[in-house]
C-alpha cells in the first residue's frame, strides 16, 4: 500500500540485460515519475545496487504526490522496466490501529463555540421572529440579551455543574471565625491565581519597602499579605513594583518580619460562591487535612466559637450581596490555608461577543431554550410552540445527563 504525499524508503526495481538475459549490477540507472499524467521529471534519488541485479532508490513525498504515479527506469544495456502505482489517502493499517486518529481532511481544530450575540440571532430564527441571513434589530437583541440572561441564572439553582466548581485559596487569620467571600471580602482567590515568596531582608514594623526572593508576576494593585513575626497576617495592596526583588506595599506593617517570612499575592478575589462542595486545609508544609462541612444548626451548636486550633469544621453561608464562612475552631496560625471546590456564579453576558460559559456541548440546549423563553414574546403558538418546548426539554436533559462526575456512588451513615 503507497500512501500519497509520503515518501518512499527503499522502492526496488530490477534490471536485466537486453541481450543475455542477465541481471545487470552495474552502471548508472536513472529514474522518472509522472503524476496522474502529468509532465514526466527525473527523480533525485541515487540508486544503490542491493545485488543480483536488485537495485533501490528512495522516492520523496513530492514525487508520490499524486493518485496515479507513474515510473520509469532506465539502464545502459538493460530493458527499461515501469510501474503504475494507484495510492491511497489512508493507511488500513494505521487506521485500524489501537489510539489511531484520522487526521486527513479534519480541521484538527476544536475551539468552535457561539457568543452571545450569534446564539440570540439563531434562537430567534428557530422563533420565525426573523429570517435566515436576516439581523436582528437592536431592540430584539437587546430582549434576548435580558432574556438569555435570565435563563441562565436561573440554570445555576440545577445544582453541581462540573464546570463551574473551581478550587478557591483562602488565607486564614488568627482570632477570626467568620470570613466574608466576595470581591470586596477577605483575602480569597482562585488557587490557580494564588502566588508566593519569601522575604529575601527583614523588615521592621510601619516599613512599606520589602526586599522579596521574586517579584515575577506581581503588579500595581494586587492584593498582598505579609505573614509577620507576631504570627499575624498583615494584608494590604501593592503600590509599586521597584524591580525583580523589591516591592512596595500601600500600607507599611505593623509589626517586624524576618527573612524568610512567606508573602503571598493575587490580582482579584472571588465572586460570592454559589455554594461549598468540599473543604480541606493545607499547611507550610504542603500538607492537607479533610476539613468537615456542616450545616448551619450543626455550626451554631458547636461549643465555644473562638476556641483555636486547626480548623476541622466550617459552615458556608450564601447571602445576597456575599457569602459567609464560618470556621471552628478559629485557627491558631496563619501559615495554614483553607483550600475549598465551590460551585461559581455564571458570568453575566454583557456585550455582544461574550461567549457564554458553558462547554460547547451545551450551546444547542442554550438556543433551543433561548428559544422556547422567547416564543411567547414573538406570538409561538400551536403545533410549533409544542415542538420547540420538546426540543428544548430534550436538549437540555441530554447535556444534564452527560454533566456528572464518571464515578462510583457510595452510601455510609453519618455518625456525627
Amino acid at each position: 500500500m503507497f500512501i500519497k504525499n509520503r515518501a518512499v524508503t527503499g522502492f526496488t526495481v530490477g534490471f536485466i540485460n537486453a541481450t543475455t538475459g542477465a541481471p545487470v549490477t552495474t552502471g548508472v540507472p536513472v529514474g522518472y515519475v509522472t503524476l496522474d499524467g502529468g509532465t514526466q521529471t527525473a527523480l533525485s534519488g541515487a540508486f544503490t545496487h542491493e545485488g543480483n541485479g536488485q537495485w533501490s532508490v528512495n522516492l520523496t513525498s513530492a514525487e508520490m504526490n499524486g493518485t496515479i504515479v507513474g515510473l520509469t527506469f532506465v539502464l545502459a544495456t538493460a530493458i527499461n522496466v515501469q510501474y503504475t502505482i494507484k495510492t491511497s489517502v489512508l493507511d488500513p493499517d494505521e487506521v485500524n490501529a489501537p489510539g489511531s486518529v484520522q487526521t486527513t481532511g479534519i480541521s484538527a481544530s476544536t475551539n468552535f463555540t457561539a457568543n452571545r450575540d450569534e446564539l440570540i440571532t439563531s434562537s430567534l430564527r428557530i422563533c420565525y421572529a426573523i429570517a435566515s441571513g436576516e439581523t436582528p434589530t437592536g431592540a430584539e437583541i437587546n430582549d434576548g440579551a435580558q432574556a438569555l440572561n435570565l435563563m441562565l441564572k436561573s440554570w445555576m439553582a440545577d445544582g453541581q455543574h462540573l464546570f463551574t466548581r473551581r478550587r478557591v485559596s483562602l488565607l486564614l487569620e488568627k482570632n477570626k471565625s467568620k470570613y466574608t467571600l466576595s470581591t470586596t471580602g477577605d483575602y480569597a482567590c482562585y488557587t490557580e491565581n494564588l502566588n508566593s515568596t519569601a522575604m529575601r531582608l527583614a523588615a521592621v514594623a510601619t516599613a512599606t519597602t520589602l526586599e522579596v526572593t521574586t517579584t515575577t508576576g506581581m503588579t500595581t494593585g494586587d492584593y498582598i499579605a505579609v505573614v509577620m513575626d507576631d504570627g499575624n497576617l498583615h494584608k494590604t495592596t501593592i503600590a509599586s513594583v521597584t524591580d525583580s526583588d523589591t516591592v512596595v506595599i500601600t500600607t507599611g506593617l505593623t509589626y517586624a518580619t524576618a527573612i524568610a517570612k512567606t508573602v503571598h499575592w493575587f490580582t482579584n478575589k472571588i465572586d460570592r460562591p454559589q455554594r461549598l462542595m468540599q473543604a480541606f486545609t493545607r499547611d507550610s508544609n504542603n500538607l492537607d487535612t479533610i476539613v468537615t462541612v456542616v450545616s448551619q444548626q450543626e455550626y451554631w451548636a458547636l461549643s465555644k466559637k473562638n476556641n483555636d486550633g486547626r480548623v476541622n469544621q466550617v459552615y458556608y453561608d450564601p447571602q445576597i450581596s456575599a457569602g459567609y464562612l464560618y470556621v471552628w475552631p478559629e485557627s491558631d496560625t496563619v501559615t495554614s490555608r483553607v483550600e475549598m471546590i465551590i460551585q461559581k456564579p455564571f458570568d453575566d453576558l454583557d456585550v455582544s461577543t461574550n461567549n457564554v460559559e458553558f462547554p460547547v456541548e451545551w450551546l444547542n440546549a442554550i438556543k433551543f431554550n433561548l428559544a422556547f423563553y422567547q416564543a411567547f414574546e414573538y406570538g409561538v403558538s400551536g403545533a410549533h410552540l409544542d415542538r420547540l418546548e420538546k426540543r428544548a426539554m430534550q436538549e437540555r436533559a441530554a447535556v444534564l445527563t452527560y454533566d456528572r462526575e464518571n464515578t462510583s456512588v457510595f452510601f455510609q451513615p453519618d455518625f456525627r
